[in-house]
């Protein structure tokens, strides 16, 4: 009986070890990170709908008013939660940051409007957590490397398109904590793919490199048979043109009947060359600058 209740005791333990995930570990680690960082005011943990780990930054606190640049008491909590989010145990997590806004308008230079603004902001965090893993040289123990690749992150920029709470009241005045609350920036932890690999199947390229090879194929032909016509024409047009050739030139029926040897012979040189392997186009323009020579 003694054994049968150790048994049992481990049993249940190694079983509720089993059902802490590796999304619940990582969700502690950050609730505690923000806790020592002094930080849980303006940095809140929670879930969405599709299960994704979400930390909500006060934009107030984490950005300098109507900017994307970092507030100096913003670094640490930002490295501690880069170095959270760098272990090789959450590689599998993709990070998508999103930035959100009120909706007081903004035009300057740098932001000419809030679009520009919120996704500046969440490129700002996506940019410092590169940086961070560009000079992070650690390796775990099995030699796997810290940091967060580039194709686990994702910015985009809202602007005040999705409030939490009202920015404004029934008569169009604006609620100014409504319009602190919807002013944040939210990190959204998930291992939903954030980018889809182009995959180009093999067959695609042989079939590609098939039908040119066709097309080639299908051109030579008809040069060929187009060389092949002028020849015949040749064969057809030179018979008993020596006289024709004399009358029109004033020759005498002597050299005329040399000329048309010679085009004949020519012209059986240039279907030679056709069949070792010489420019189809250039045997073709020749045979007919011969033909014109010939006949006109």
């Amino acid at each position: 009986e003694v054994f049968d209740e150790v048994s049992n005791g481990i049993g249940e333990h190694m079983a509720q070890d089993e059902r802490v995930t590796d999304k619940e570990v990582l969700t502690k680690a950050v609730k505690q990170m923000a806790i020592s960082e002094g930080a849980e005011g303006v940095a809140k943990i929670a879930s969405d709908s599709e299960g994704s780990i979400t930390l909500e930054l006060d934009s107030g606190a984490f950005f300098k008013p109507g900017s994307a640049d970092l507030q100096e008491q913003a670094y640490p909590f930002m490295r501690a939660m880069y170095e959270e989010l760098a272990s090789p145990l959450y590689k599998q997590f993709n990070i998508n940051v999103e930035g959100h806004t009120d909706d007081d308008p903004i035009n300057t230079p740098r932001y000419p409007s809030n679009w520009e603004l919120s996704s500046n902001r969440a490129a700002t965090v996506v940019r410092f957590i590169i940086s961070e893993t560009e000079q992070d040289t650690r390796t775990d123990p099995n030699g796997q490397k810290y940091g967060v690749e580039r194709n686990r992150l994702k910015a985009t920029g809202y602007s005040d398109t999705q409030p939490k709470v009202p920015n404004r009241d029934a008569n169009g005045a604006p609620i100014r904590e409504n319009q602190i609350a919807n002013r944040r920036v939210v990190i959204r932890i998930s291992k939903h793919t954030n980018f889809n690999k182009v995959k180009i199947p093999k067959f695609r390229r042989k079939a590609k490199k098939e039908s040119a090879a066709i097309n080639s194929n299908s051109e030579v032909s008809t040069l060929r048979a187009s060389l092949e016509m002028e020849k015949q024409r040749f064969q057809i047009g030179l018979e008993g043109q020596e006289e024709k050739y004399t009358e029109k030139r004033k020759f005498d029926s002597a050299y005329a009947s040399q000329m048309v040897i010679d085009a004949k012979q020519i012209a059986g040189a240039e279907w030679r060359s056709e069949v070792a392997g010489i420019n189809l186009e250039q045997d073709i323009l020749l045979a007919d600058n011969f033909r014109q020579q010939v006949f006109k």
